[in-house]
């Protein structure tokens, strides 16, 4: 029987102190704040920089297209070398591209820069829950909220 998760019962949970549970935390930051880049700043940064909104709509889609057609490949690759390698990988393939985007210009260049941060969140958002998943095991899941 599944337990309601408590504050009590999580810090005593030994997801909750174990290296592997902080690094998915850690993951799960990092890709929330490559998400707000991409979707609230890129667009504010590339229209000063000139870039048409249609350009930007196409640049940023680059990001989102890589990151979800991507998705098919790195599932299956996380079988086989590890959700932990992935997420780590993910993330400095990730902050590679986010970091190339003020230091290259032209849309090409940006684009590729958006193709470089879809690939690595592909490798790391599919990843980060099922990684999450295997350290909390069985006895943890969140109930539903009623009412």
């Amino acid at each position: 029987m599944l337990q309601r998760p408590t504050g009590s019962l999580l810090s005593r949970h030994p997801a909750a102190r174990a290296r592997s549970g902080l690094r998915g935390g850690q993951a799960g930051l990092v890709e929330k704040f490559v998400d707000a880049l991409v979707w609230a700043f890129w667009p504010v940064y590339l229209h000063q920089h000139g870039v048409s909104l249609p350009g930007i709509g196409w640049i940023v889609s680059i990001y989102g297209f890589t990151w979800g057609a991507a998705q098919f490949f790195t599932g299956r690759l996380s079988d086989r070398v590890g959700r932990h390698l992935l997420n780590s990988w993910g993330m400095w393939v990730c902050g590679a591209g986010v970091a190339l985007i003020p230091l290259v210009n032209g849309s090409v260049w940006w684009g590729t820069s958006a193709a470089i941060a879809g690939l690595g969140m592909a490798m790391l958002y599919p990843n980060l829950s099922t990684a999450v998943a295997d350290i909390a095991g069985v006895g943890v899941a969140p109930v539903p909220q009623t009412g």
